[in-house]
């Protein structure tokens, strides 16, 4: 089980920072949103309620990265908040059937008992 939570924490930055691209994209789009001034074309005339929605899911986007960066980082260094927090990520993560996989891995890894004992011993040795 310790090796999984290697690969877990690689694949969650890594992740971290395709959602923080994506977040940004979509901020930086809602900013420029507006006829001739957009990142991509335009076919209608979009309203403050699209502008908003983009502003919004890209600031959510780049909320969650932030937040799973610092626990890629924290479970890599084994720390015990870490291992916590991933299960929460992991909890979000069953929202979207795209990362449904990732979740599960994190509720069968974080929770494991091997895994938790790693965990708590590490992180008091720091």
């Amino acid at each position: 089980m310790i090796e999984h939570v290697v690969i877990l924490g690689v694949i969650s930055l890594v992740r971290s920072v395709i959602e923080c691209a994506a977040g940004v994209y979509l901020i930086v789009a809602a900013d420029r949103w507006s006829i001739g001034n957009a990142l991509f074309e335009l076919r209608a005339i979009p309203d403050d309620a699209d502008r908003l929605t983009f502003s919004v899911v890209g600031q959510v986007l780049v909320a969650l990265a932030i937040v799973r960066a610092v626990q890629s980082i924290g479970s890599l260094d084994w720390r015990d908040w870490a291992r916590k927090l991933g299960i929460a990520l992991g909890a979000v993560d069953l929202l979207l059937p795209v990362t449904l996989p990732l979740a599960l891995w994190s509720f069968v890894v974080y929770p494991n008992q091997e895994t938790r004992d790693r965990f708590r011993r590490l992180s008091r040795a720091t």
